[in-house]
């Protein structure tokens, strides 16, 4: 249900000179320098704008916080961005962008469950509760993310 109602905001290509760089399987950075005196702060205002219309749910302003986006993905995973920009002699910026997904406490609590679960059916000898168990833990394994 709540994918359903959540639409993918259309991106401009040209509007993406940035580079991106994998830091691991949830963890994305994108960097850019601008000549034109942009940094973070335009990026954040612009974000925000295409969250808020694309109808994602997220805590926009959390003025104490280590990061500076907190979307809500889905069930299974919250989105994190941080960001920072370096002046790098006016006009020109540098800035990095971090997206990181975490799990959710659903997520956790259900893979703890589905392992518990696999390891009681292994001990019992139950095998049909072990194929249970390791169907449910597949399942889990597939919505993992590859890549953001």
């Amino acid at each position: 249900h709540l994918l359903c109602n959540k639409h993918f905001p259309v991106l401009d290509e040209v509007a993406h000179e940035g580079s991106f760089k994998r830091i691991s399987a949830a963890v994305q950075d994108m960097y850019w320098d601008n000549q034109n005196a942009k940094g973070r702060e335009s990026l954040l205002e612009h974000l925000i704008s295409v969250a808020h219309l694309s109808g994602w749910d997220g805590d926009y302003d959390n003025a104490w916080a280590d990061w500076d986006v907190k979307v809500v993905g889905d069930c299974w995973y919250d989105i994190t961005i941080t960001t920072a920009t370096e002046e790098l002699g006016w006009p020109r910026r540098f800035t990095r962008a971090r997206c990181t997904l975490k799990p959710t406490y659903y997520f956790q609590v259900l893979t703890v469950a589905a392992v518990t679960w696999s390891l009681a059916a292994l001990l019992s000898g139950l095998f049909w509760a072990l194929a249970l168990g390791v169907l449910l833990s597949a399942s889990l394994l597939v919505t993992t993310p590859v890549a953001i």
